[in-house]
């Protein structure tokens, strides 16, 4: 079963080809590349019929166009998408200029994924496969000495009850059906189990590696503004930082193999400064318009509102307890009135061997992720290099757990505190505790403050009221209402 992945890895090697390749930046179209691809795209709406054979020629605005670095070396490919015509004959072709002549790099299906490293997921051109859940397809390359487009695996599904079940590789077959779940997964002609499948088509394209593509129709309009960005965007409206605090602002364009030249300006750099490469800087308390501008004029604006440097900036809580294995999500505030971006937030752990520490995006807030018992500071620290400790200690995590009461009668409407305790040196956070009732028509159980939770009788009946824990211990407690 696993022969043809060493095959398909050796055809790799002998064409002098690496499965990871360097990761470079889509490069902006030079003045050649933009006359080269406009007159290619007039030629291919004015000759439709040139291209694909029983095309309806009235149909190709509808097909469409972009500009994607392909094959990952540097320089933007024409990619043009021919996916209207009567029969499965939808092709997409890809172009490109090497030395300032234009170069013809190949032909795949439509509906394609592009990926780092110059892999394409090529998919078939009639057949969407069961429910469009998964997709005969192949996975490509673009070979750097064969100048053409390479198959790196082929990949054909069959399912039970799909039409296409009895097309290719003799239909659907159960005793070829590992995971029993109507779907038989073929790499390269073999059958696999979905684990197998789904790793070797993800050493090849992890969804990590998936490039964004605009596509635009084939008309005039688009053709005569290739190169022109429609519009400009930041990933900021609003943007708050300190005195002396820094932010990158990150712009991007529709479509987004648009000319990438801007220029970057504030409207008052008393209070905020902004470079060519849109880092902001505050300088004072205020307010200030950072506004990025494209070549053709498109703009796009950030308010940026700048607050006093801190002073000082403490976790919540001070302390903490977790068992082993146990999750807590942390936060920091600065002093009255100050401000840190929470993008220059730094997080650590003095023993990540006891307690690691994840900053969450975009957010004051920390994941911190007990390991074993033993103790361990974690610690926030802030750009202007204010910081705090905060002491944590984690014990093993419970073997069990216990209610203060296994059995309570209530009256209609009258309510009972109930609490939890772990075995002898272990422990559990109270923020993760999960306090359920079986039936809220008898008895409601509301969580309280550290460990204790409030049960309140409801209607003539019983339920059980059950306490889990983060490892998954459990106990609970029968209530009886009259």
């Amino acid at each position: 079963m696993k022969k043809s992945i060493s095959v398909i890895l050796t055809l790799v090697m002998l064409l002098g080809i690496t499965a990871i390749a360097p990761v470079t930046a889509d490069a902006a179209m030079n003045s050649t590349q933009i006359s080269l691809y406009k007159n290619k795209l007039r030629d291919v709406l004015k000759y439709p019929l040139s291209y694909v054979s029983l095309f309806n020629k009235n149909d190709i605005e509808k097909c469409s166009f972009t500009v994607l670095d392909v094959d990952d070396n540097g320089v933007d490919d024409l990619v043009i998408k021919l996916d209207s015509t009567y029969i499965a004959a939808q092709v997409t072709y890809y172009y490109t200029v090497k030395n300032n002549s234009f170069v013809f790099m190949g032909t795949t299906g439509v509906n394609c994924d592009y990926y780092k490293d110059g892999y394409i997921k090529s998919r078939a051109s009639h057949n969407q496969g069961p429910g469009n859940l998964v997709w005969p397809y192949s996975i490509m390359f673009y070979g750097e000495y064969s100048q053409k487009f390479l198959v790196a695996a082929n990949v054909y599904d069959a399912e039970k009850d799909h039409p296409m079940a009895n097309v290719g590789n003799g239909g659907y077959k159960a005793y070829l059906d590992y995971d029993d779940d109507g779907i038989i997964y073929y790499v390269d002609g073999e059958p696999y189990t979905k684990k197998e499948y789904d790793s070797f088509v993800n050493s090849y394209i992890p969804s990590k590696n998936k490039k964004s593509v605009s596509w635009q129709k084939i008309n005039n309009t688009n053709i005569n503004n290739l190169g022109k960005p429609t519009a400009v965007k930041l990933n900021r409206g609003t943007l708050s930082l300190g005195v002396g605090e820094n932010y990158g602002l990150v712009k991007s364009f529709v479509p987004n193999f648009a000319n990438q030249s801007v220029t970057w300006t504030s409207s008052n750099s008393s209070v905020a400064t902004v470079d060519k490469n849109g880092k902001v800087v505050g300088k004072k308390s205020g307010t200030a318009n950072v506004t990025v501008k494209s070549a053709n004029g498109k703009t796009a604006t950030c308010k940026v509102t700048v607050k006093p440097a801190p002073t000082s900036v403490k976790t919540n809580p001070t302390s903490l307890k977790l068992g082993a294995g146990e999750k807590y999500t942390i936060s920091e505030s600065t002093s009255s009135g100050s401000y840190a971006n929470a993008a220059n937030l730094r997080w650590t752990s003095s023993d990540t061997g006891v307690a690691t520490v994840a900053k969450t995006a975009g957010t004051n807030k920390a994941v911190i992720t007990a390991k074993k018992a033993g103790t361990t500071n974690i610690t926030i620290k802030t750009y202007n290099g204010k910081s705090y400790t905060c002491k944590l200690t984690v014990y093993p995590a419970p073997a069990s757990v216990k209610l203060s009461a296994s059995n309570i009668t209530l009256s209609r409407g009258k309510s009972y505190t109930i609490s939890e305790t772990t075995n002898s040196g272990t422990y559990a956070n109270a923020a993760n505790l999960k306090w359920s009732s079986s039936n809220n028509t008898f008895a409601t159980v509301t969580k309280a403050g550290g460990n204790k939770a409030t049960i309140k009788g409801i209607n003539k009946g019983t339920a059980y009221i059950k306490i889990t824990l983060f490892n998954g211990k459990t106990a609970q407690c029968k209530v009886t209402v009259k």
